[in-house]
């Protein structure tokens, strides 16, 4: 960044004596930030040419910014080439125009007309221009300027990166059958068609083949790290079809038994993790991508059901024993809902060029792009999966590795169940009505999960879960 002193020239229209103290307010104002300022108020005395201070402005090699002030009587004399407005005009305009890319005369806009359309010179239309029209204006756009004269704006453009390791791979399969199918699923379920069920079928059955389509076959030749975030990045479209799918259903069909489709597409998803059938040899981290998604997935579906007061089948989801492949010996086995568990591994840190205690959270942190559940309801779906866990003992594990971006410690579903009509919800999830009984089997959890070695967190997870005030008002 250049470090030469910032010096701008002032142009305006004197129209009022209140309209030169706004002005000389701005000269003020910049000045404390370190602008030297060049204004006719502070720099044309009494026998100096006016000419030659106006050109100033293009000849002083110092002056590195114009203000242009632009209200109406600006405008009227500037486009009539009147008075001194109509000198300065000139000067500026023929710089204007032959330097097109010119960046260095700024338009203020001071004043709008009725219809609140900018006051701007004829010449200066085209220009993009900084709002001072109003008090409010002045100060919400004040960082603006400073930012455009020290030429240090507020988003800098990042660096030009290398290009996706999977735009080399040997395959690029489409997932725009995902998208076609969802399409039609979606008309079905809105006109209560009774092949509706065929349609989710089919629908379900397009997501699984894609996902399956993305496990490793073959050594990669690209960094594993890089590999597992692009193919994670390629898996979304899954995710979100399916979350839009269970919104949908929840909306407009509540009653739809939704527990055995959902628990089927989970043990599907489960047995993507491992080798494909007839591979013989494979690395350890291949599939992890496929950890990743299942996790995050895993996110999704709870804080979807959060959102539509599903707190019944988030009980079942997490109580429920699933019958998915053992990831070593590819035998069929039931295990509990901490399987879907995964917090990814170093070859993620090394591509992200940064040590995370959880690279998957951060991930998922960086691909929560859905705006009905923005990454703080996946943080608030990670304590309540958290909370059903500790107080149940045939759930082994779970580590709420989202936390790790939990601003507000207190979330809105905890905060709320102060209410006994909230606390029910939790009670719904968790399957223990009693408030006293909650807190004593939440004490049991956290020696069972050994919650005291988790030295990583700086707040009391007995505080973000308002266990002292839950079911109290």
């Amino acid at each position: 960044m250049s470090q030469e002193q910032k010096h701008v020239f002032i142009s305006y229209c004197w129209t009022s004596s209140e309209y030169q103290s706004f002005v000389r307010g701005v000269a003020d104002r910049l000045m404390s930030d370190g602008v030297n300022v060049t204004v006719d108020i502070y720099d044309l005395k009494e026998g100096d040419d006016k000419f030659s201070f106006m050109e100033k402005m293009v000849n002083d090699p110092g002056i590195t910014n114009v203000l242009i002030m632009c209200n109406q009587n600006y405008k009227i004399r500037a486009n009539n080439r009147e008075a001194g407005v109509g000198t300065e005009t000139q000067i500026i305009s023929k710089e204007v125009y032959e330097q097109v890319q010119q960046s260095k005369f700024i338009p203020i806009i001071c004043e709008k007309d009725e219809n609140g359309s900018a006051y701007t010179p004829s010449y200066l239309s085209s220009r993009i221009y900084i709002d001072f029209s109003s008090e409010q204006s002045l100060n919400e756009n004040w960082e603006q300027l400073v930012r455009c004269i020290y030429g240090q704006p507020q988003y800098q453009k990042p660096g030009l990166g290398e290009k996706p390791s999977y735009l080399s791979e040997e395959f690029n399969l489409p997932s725009s059958s995902i998208s076609a199918k969802f399409s039609i699923l979606k008309q079905a379920i809105i006109n209560n068609k009774n092949n509706k069920l065929l349609y989710r079928n089919d629908f379900i059955n397009a997501c699984d083949e894609y996902v399956d389509s993305l496990r490793r076959r073959s050594a990669p030749t690209v960094n594993i790290g890089q590999l597992i975030i692009d193919d994670f990045s390629k898996l979304k479209v899954v995710r979100n079809c399916l979350i839009d799918w269970i919104a949908l259903e929840l909306k407009l069909n509540p009653a739809t038994e939704l527990i055995d489709p959902l628990i089927n597409v989970l043990e599907t998803f489960a047995g993507f993790r491992c080798r494909p059938e007839g591979l013989s040899q494979w690395g350890e981290n291949w599939f992890d991508a496929h950890r990743l998604f299942l996790v995050d997935f895993v996110y999704y579906l709870i804080a979807i059901l959060i959102k539509y007061d599903r707190f019944d089948l988030i009980h079942k989801l997490l109580l429920e024993k699933y019958y998915i492949y053992n990831d070593y010996t590819y035998q069929k086995e039931y295990r509990d809902f901490s399987t879907f568990y995964y917090g990814g591994n170093e070859s993620i840190n090394q591509a992200l060029g940064k040590q995370y205690y959880s690279p998957a959270a951060e991930l998922i942190r960086k691909n929560a792009d859905n705006p009905e559940l923005p990454f703080d309801k996946l943080v608030e779906a990670d304590l309540l999966i958290l909370l059903v866990v500790l107080v149940n003992d045939n759930i082994t594990r779970w580590y709420p590795q989202l936390q790790y971006y939990n601003r507000h410690h207190q979330l809105e579903l905890f905060a709320r169940a102060e209410k006994k009509s909230w606390f029910n919800k939790i009670a719904t999830a968790t399957g223990i009505s009693n408030p006293d009984e909650l807190r004593v089997k939440v004490q049991q959890g956290v020696i069972r999960l050994d919650m005291k070695s988790w030295h990583r967190f700086d707040y009391s997870f007995w505080e973000c879960l308002n266990l002292d005030k839950l079911g109290t008002l």
